[in-house]
């Protein structure tokens, strides 16, 4: 894994176990657009396999 990827999964490990809301998530990554489209994966996948 490049050097890029451990850290964005770092900063995913550490968003995910934060205390942080939601919409507080941009400060890990330093994108709110990132951090949107992470957060929309993990609601989306956590619906479906609610049903």
């Amino acid at each position: 894994m490049k050097k890029q990827g451990m850290h964005n999964l770092f900063q995913l490990i550490n968003a995910l176990t934060t205390n942080k809301e939601l919409n507080n998530w941009g400060d890990f990554f330093n994108d709110d657009g990132v951090a949107l489209a992470i957060v929309d994966r993990i609601i989306d996948t956590f619906v479906c396999y609610q049903r």
